[in-house]
């Protein structure tokens, strides 16, 4: 064999790497010690916070889990640094954060069109040819080194802030954050939508999902990821970590926007990381991170000179925004034009508008293509009443417009605003059983004071003005034309934080140095307090992958101790094992929308509530139960769930639970879980746990 030329490739990439090793060690001390303190800190008091919640075993479980997750994420994130040094070379972009913010945002756009496309059917390959370009224009130029220069004490305070959300993104979605109803939005979309791309290789509208016709560009980013493995489930941690780590890349990128320097870059910084919210949705895998990458782009923008540079890079912060959250039309994007007016030359240049406008088109072409070939309505979901219905029928258009609105007075809407802002989770909750926790912390109070400071010096009074343009725009969108939902502010936090990032250095003179320096420490450990409040016991759930998927209740089962199989019961994660104990059996779901844990391969019918379910077909049958059987072995329902849609008003008139009941009266079933049932259509119904007769049963074997 001629090992000639692989000796020479060789030679050849030892010498590549010791010429960029060389490279990283001329970077200063001074420019690597942030970057340095926030990861050992995060680390540091991701380990505390394990600790102080669980045991030696639980802080082996979350390490396995770290390590098992981080490989893949970085992967990602490693081709969106070479997409951003690229990029930020040919606008000019200067910046470690925020050149690999942009190449984020550019790997989010290049991925819907692959995945539209079909270019992802190749699984695997597929996948890593996706990141090829990214991690090869990475190799040719590393990205720049950092001019922070906060001190140690302060890069400290943001990994103390981002430790909480590392740890909560190494549980898996199903069980963490009251608020979020243990993630129920991952396990019903956020993560459920980019499995069923993955399995398919094409990102397409389902018909049982209605927000898979969302423009989903973060969820884009779920399916890349699950492509690197055979079964998705086993990248669930990673896309989770992946949502957390845009959120603190958009944090700091946020802290290179500012024109400041020293403290503040690293205040506003932490001003972002340390809002509980921003801990919440980015530990779980949704798609608000990528409205802070959006919203931080938008402020990059400010410091890229030439009309059509700087109308790219917007462009990129436009497609993100609504890319990831189309709600962002309003809410957001707004927000992100009135950043621009820190310079009106480039408003008036017709040249930025076409930049930004044609880019944000092409980016966002993909939606719009896959779903008008789906549904012939492009914008499906959205007004759907208005734009087009797809395959919906005239009643659920408007059950899901109503859902999305809200007729109350202006009155009613500025109260919203004081409970959802700037009192959410003080005193008792208005709306027994809706989320009420302290989410927002100081940030909606310091920001406002920030931008009196601000005001009230003529150096900063223009930045002021613009960020308050920024808040109020969205504050506008939100009061107008959302269901006034807190977690829909998400994008106010990017100019707030700002805010106080640019008053950092009214307050913090000799004088008052030891009192800001403590009352950022004290934020700093807010989301951390925030977190073992809400589910103390759950994070000894961290990287449990095993007990989310119901294989842990599986091998429970086959226990010959009664005392297990009773613990199973209880579990609320049992229906993931319905797929492994019932297997090759027709399973129907009536109310229970959250199937990402079962196994690939499981033969499911279900939808959510804004979509047709087969049971509303069979109650319209002359022989309901015959019809059902013909189709179906087991029926599996969720009482709890649909009671809630019937209070609010989302179920489908179609949809009559009580008559669904007396049809199958007469079937066996067995209890599950909060309220849940599953009735066999078969004449028998196979016990959960071989040789036992399951306990508490509505109708005999």
């Amino acid at each position: 064999m001629n090992i000639g030329p692989v000796r020479v490739r060789f030679v050849a990439h030892c010498r590549w790497m010791l010429r960029h090793t060389a490279k990283i060690q001329a970077v200063p001390g001074r420019a690597i010690r942030p970057w340095l303190a926030a990861l050992a800190t995060m680390l540091a008091g991701a380990v505390a916070l394990v600790l102080l919640t669980g045991d030696r075993i639980t802080l082996a479980s979350f390490g396995y889990a770290l390590l098992a997750a981080v490989p893949k994420t970085m992967l990602w994130f490693a081709s969106a640094a070479g997409l951003g040094r690229a990029l930020g070379t040919a606008i000019k972009l200067q910046g470690a954060a925020a050149q690999t913010a942009a190449g984020a945002a550019t790997l989010l756009c290049v991925t819907q069109w692959a995945g539209t496309l079909g270019l992802l059917q190749l699984g695997i390959v597929g996948a890593l040819l996706l990141l090829a370009p990214g991690w090869w224009m990475l190799g040719r130029h590393l990205l720049p080194q950092s001019d922070r220069d906060e001190p140690a004490w302060l890069a400290a305070a943001f990994g103390l802030a981002a430790s909480a959300m590392l740890v909560a993104s190494m549980v898996p979605a199903g069980f963490l954050w009251s608020t979020e109803f243990g993630g129920y939005d991952a396990l019903s979309y956020h993560l459920q939508v980019p499995r069923e791309w993955a399995l398919g290789g094409r990102f397409k509208p389902l018909p049982h999902n209605a927000y898979s016709g969302l423009p989903n560009f973060i969820e884009g980013a779920y399916a890349h990821l699950m492509m690197l493995r055979a079964d998705p489930r086993e990248a669930a941690l990673s896309c989770q970590l992946l949502h957390a780590g845009l959120a603190m890349l958009a944090a700091w990128a946020l802290g290179d926007a500012l024109p400041t320097r020293g403290d503040g870059r690293g205040v506003a910084t932490l001003a972002l990381l340390a809002t509980p919210w921003v801990t919440v949705t980015g530990s779980l895998a949704c798609s608000e991170s990528g409205v802070l990458l959006g919203m931080s782009l938008a402020l990059q923008c400010t410091r890229v000179h030439g009309a059509w540079r700087s109308g790219v890079l917007f462009g990129l912060a436009a497609a993100t925004l609504v890319g990831c959250k189309a709600s962002c039309v309003v809410l957001a994007l707004p927000a992100a034009l009135a950043a621009q007016s820190l310079r009106p030359s480039v408003l008036r240049d017709p040249r930025w508008w076409l930049a930004w406008i044609a880019l944000a088109a092409v980016a966002l072409f993909p939606w719009l293509l896959r779903n008008t070939i789906a549904t012939t309505a492009a914008l499906f979901p959205l007004l759907a009443s208005h734009l087009g219905s797809g395959w919906w029928s005239p009643e659920q258009a408007a059950r899901w417009d109503a859902a999305h609105r809200s007729d109350v007075g202006i009155g009613d809407r500025i109260g919203a605003l004081w409970r959802m802002f700037f009192a959410f989770g003080v005193g008792p909750n208005p709306q027994p059983g809706e989320p009420w926790r302290w989410l927002w912390g100081p940030l909606p109070w310091l920001g406002i004071a920030a931008l009196g400071l601000l005001w009230r010096d003529a150096a900063t009074r223009r930045p002021a003005i613009v960020l308050a343009m920024m808040g109020t725009s969205t504050l506008l969108g939100w009061l107008v034309f959302t269901h006034m939902q807190s977690r829909f502010l998400m994008p106010i936090a990017v100019p707030l934080a700002a805010a106080v990032g640019l008053a950092w250095h009214r307050v913090s003179g000799p004088s008052t140095r030891r009192v800001a320096m403590l009352v950022a420490l004290t934020w700093a450990l807010l989301p951390a307090w925030t977190l073992v409040q809400d589910s103390p016991r759950v994070l000894t759930l961290v990287g449990r992958v095993d007990r989310a998927s119901g294989d842990l209740a599986i091998e429970l089962l086959r226990s010959p101790n009664d005392g297990d199989v009773e613990i199973v019961r209880a579990e609320p994660m049992i229906e993931a094992a319905l797929g492994t104990l019932f297997d090759g059996e027709r399973v129907l779901s009536v109310g229970w929308s959250t199937p990402f844990w079962l196994p690939p391969g499981t033969t499911l019918r279900w939808s959510t509530v804004w979509d047709t379910n087969p049971v509303e077909v069979a109650l319209l049958q002359p022989d309901p139960l015959r019809w059902l059987r013909e189709r179906f072995d087991l029926v599996l329902i969720d009482e709890g769930m649909l009671a809630r849609w019937r209070a609010v008003g989302w179920l489908s008139p179609g949809l009559d639970v009580t008559r669904l009941l007396e049809v199958l009266r007469g079937c066996p079933q067995m209890k599950l879980h909060d309220g849940r049932r599953l009735v066999g259509l078969r004449g028998e119904l196979r016990p959960l746990w071989p040789s036992r007769r399951p306990p508490d049963t509505d109708a005999p074997y």
